[in-house]
């Protein structure tokens, strides 16, 4: 089944209604559980509206350049990273 970009769009509101009302964090990890993951367009596109509006924050703690892909991944594998590790392109 895939998600519409306005079904995407209420779950990320929804999430995001959570964390401004102080709900804790495994409380929305558990309303995390009852979203659909799908990587469609609809979604991605709700992601990056919420990451430019401010309203989401991906937590970005390492850009690398491409050519460090191997590295990044063994970064993120072995639980080094701390938050979202990029690639510039």
């Amino acid at each position: 089944m895939s998600m519409s970009a306005e079904s995407a769009n209420r779950h990320m509101e929804f999430l995001l209604t959570l964390r401004r009302r102080g709900i804790g964090d495994q409380a929305v990890l558990r309303a995390m559980d009852e979203v659909p993951r799908e990587r469609t367009t609809a979604v991605l596109s709700a992601l990056v509206r919420l990451v430019a509006e401010g309203a989401l924050d991906p937590y970005v703690t390492d850009v690398r350049p491409f050519e460090e892909a191997p590295a990044a991944m063994r970064a993120v594998e072995g639980g080094h990273a701390l938050g979202k590790v990029a690639l510039r392109v």
